[in-house]
């Protein structure tokens, strides 16, 4: 269901607005990075960065639409699981069929997604908090 249908009464709805938006901001820096990498060295390591950013960041897209939606304990565990298995499939078909996969790329701009979207959420929550305080 797309967020903009959900109810106002939704108690998660500020919370998966803010992952969405920082997992958006995430890949939108390492799309940039991407770019910036194209002219610095070769197109075939600005792909597997910014697919090693997609890998990361898909899944947590995903999980994040699913938040809150009346899932009980047991539902919440499977799905952590299942966006952790969804990754690792990404990299495993990425290493396994791409002719030039870049490790090195695709590993930098998963750390850079893995530690990108928490301090993306730091700071929005630190702005808010200096817009109320």
């Amino acid at each position: 269901m797309p967020i903009h249908r959900q109810s106002s009464a939704d108690p998660f709805m500020k919370t998966r607005s803010r992952l969405l938006a920082a997992v958006c901001i995430t890949w939108a820096a390492a799309t940039v990075i991407s770019g910036v990498i194209v002219f610095l060295s070769d197109r075939y390591n600005a792909l597997g960065f910014w697919v090693g950013s997609a890998i990361v960041l898909a899944p947590q897209a995903w999980l994040a639409l699913k938040v809150g939606r009346h899932l009980h304990g047991n539902q919440l565990v499977w799905m952590a699981l299942q966006k952790y298995t969804m990754t690792g499939v990404g990299f495993a078909l990425w290493f396994a069929f791409s002719t030039r996969p870049a490790p090195g790329y695709v590993l930098a701009s998963a750390g850079l997604a893995l530690v990108g979207t928490p301090m993306v959420l730091a700071a929005m929550n630190g702005l808010e908090i200096n817009r109320k305080g």
